[in-house]
């Protein structure tokens, strides 16, 4: 049965459960019903033809090792090939992954001559790339070269419970003064996703770009947990303090507005927006159903990957591609 939240999660509902992530022409299946995954490739290899590579090690650029006590996620084959590509794989190292200070725009520095690697290796200033954005994407594959082999560790003791947190940079881009929301999810106390993004629409306050911020958290965080509840966890403890404490702010911040007491933003902000009186006064966000809008089908495959690897380990599951 496929996922009602993501359409490359398909469920096997039996007594032990069986998961199957597809990706294009990659799989990974995940269970500790062993005949039942038996019987699932048995079929699927008499409708498509595929190879069972075992145990899973390698999948979309993750490599997997596993341990007694959990697996670790690195990138490592990923990034040597960007190095590579780069010319850089006997390059030296840096110790950061941007300069300090470094103030990059649109239009400072000479242009490049050949902007067909640098818009090769990024997403940003594609248009007429600089040379100061190819020095930082240097700087960058540099600092790579040096980590290697960090990665992710996941425990297979670690609780199922789902941790949200989010932040905004507020009009921090000097060419546009555009705000830049990050957020990061940890299942128990391990990463599961995260994200640094421009906000799509320019705002003049900050309690405006905290709450576009508090929208895209809030909209990747019932995705996740619409996720885990289709993979039978259940978070209906996990994260209601957080909405809580969205619901408790938003309050206190009309309340403080209707009264006169907030802060003159705040106030601008906050009075041309609807609101409902009946007793007190109330306000609602309007939140999109469904997977992120602002994830690709990738960033979203390997979050899947991330979640169900972990739940997999802390259940002691098979996992096979």
């Amino acid at each position: 049965m496929a996922s009602h939240y993501d359409f490359a999660l398909f469920l096997r509902r039996t007594d032990k459960g069986t998961i199957l992530l597809l990706y294009v022409d990659d799989m990974i299946i995940i269970g500790d019903d062993l005949n039942g995954i038996q019987e699932l490739k048995e079929f699927l290899s008499q409708e498509f033809e595929m190879n069972d590579l075992g145990h899973l090690n390698y999948f979309l650029g993750l490599e997997i090792t596993h341990c007694t006590n959990g697996l670790y996620i690195i990138q490592a084959k990923y990034a040597s090939e960007l190095l590579s590509q780069a010319g850089l794989t006997n390059s030296k190292t840096v110790d950061t992954p941007i300069e300090l200070n470094a103030n990059l725009t649109p239009s400072r520095g000479k242009p490049l001559s050949n902007p067909s690697l640098y818009r090769c290796l990024v997403s940003q200033y594609l248009s007429t790339p600089r040379l100061t954005h190819y020095a930082a994407v240097l700087h960058s594959l540099q600092y790579l070269k040096g980590t290697l082999l960090h990665g992710l560790f996941y425990s297979a003791q670690s609780p199922l419970i789902l941790h949200a947190f989010s932040n905004v940079d507020w009009a921090g881009d000097p060419t546009n003064r555009k705000s830049t929301t990050g957020y990061c999810f940890l299942l128990g106390s391990f990463l599961i996703s995260w994200q640094s993004k421009k906000q799509t629409h320019l705002v003049r306050f900050s309690t405006e770009a905290e709450y576009c911020a508090f929208t895209d958290t809030t909209s990747e965080l019932l995705w996740l947990r619409w996720l885990l509840k289709d993979l039978g966890v259940s978070t209906s403890s996990a994260t209601s303090p957080l909405l809580l404490l969205f619901i408790v702010t938003t309050r206190v911040m009309i309340e403080s507005a209707s009264e006169g007491t907030a802060d003159e933003d705040e106030t601008l902000l906050l009075l041309p927006r609807p609101l409902e009186l009946e007793g007190s006064l109330t306000a609602s966000v309007s939140v999109s159903i469904g997977s992120p809008s602002s994830s690709s089908p990738g960033r979203r495959i390997c979050i899947l990957v991330m979640v169900c690897l972990l739940m997999a380990k802390s259940r002691g599951m098979r996992l096979i591609s």
